[in-house]
């Protein structure tokens, strides 16, 4: 049994005891350090399908409806077979199989529900629509921190008009909010993979 378990995003409340609970050094999301350019350069906007096909769907009926002002990718969680999901798919979506950190380099602003790569791109500054139907969804990863400045929820295709649109505003005229509020969310959720970050957490000489 360890007596400290690391973890990257928001804090999650566990009952571990007597079992430390802390931000360890962000292994696999290195690149959210990475020199970038600021998301009012982005190229397109990335929506972000769920592990679970339900979800999926209820996702796609809504993103179909809404008008798309920019470019579109659309990225399925790896363990969803995509191909069942071929005629819900927008003729003007893109569908794509790029890396996350080659994605979110390029994205303006992200679209999806609830996951941990939403977490990543509101640390990288982008804003993020999650979409949401407490009707539907019983999860919710998206952290407190930032809602309503750098990330929203919207239940239906009419809010997400609105705040694409939002969003896209607030790119123009005042990206530096945004790269703040990633700069806090990134500190608050995430340890950059420093040796010196590397070798105290896991207690290396």
């Amino acid at each position: 049994t360890p007596n400290k378990v690391l973890v990257n995003g928001p804090a999650y409340r566990l009952e571990l005891g007597e079992i430390k609970v802390e931000v360890g050094p962000s292994l696999r999301y290195q690149h959210i350090y990475e020199s970038r350019g600021p998301a009012s350069e982005g190229e397109f906007i990335l929506t972000l399908m769920p592990y679970w096909d339900f979800v999926t769907d209820y996702t796609l009926k809504i993103l179909c409806e809404v008008d798309w002002t920019s470019s579109v990718k659309i990225k399925f969680h790896p363990a969803t077979d995509s191909k069942q999901f071929t005629k819900m798919i927008p003729s003007n979506f893109i569908v794509t199989d790029e890396p996350m950190s080659e994605l979110l380099a390029k994205a303006k602003i992200v679209v999806g529900r609830s996951s941990g790569a939403q977490v990543e791109a509101i640390a990288c500054g982008i804003p993020v629509i999650d979409v949401y139907s407490p009707n539907v969804f019983s999860h919710n990863l998206m952290p407190p921190t930032g809602k309503g400045t750098i990330w929203d929820c919207a239940t239906n295709a009419d809010e997400v008009n609105t705040m694409v649109r939002r969003f896209e505003k607030l790119l123009k005229s005042n990206p530096a909010l945004l790269e703040n509020e990633g700069a806090r969310i990134r500190a608050l959720y995430f340890s950059e993979p420093t040796e010196e970050h590397i070798s105290q957490a896991f207690g290396l000489n």
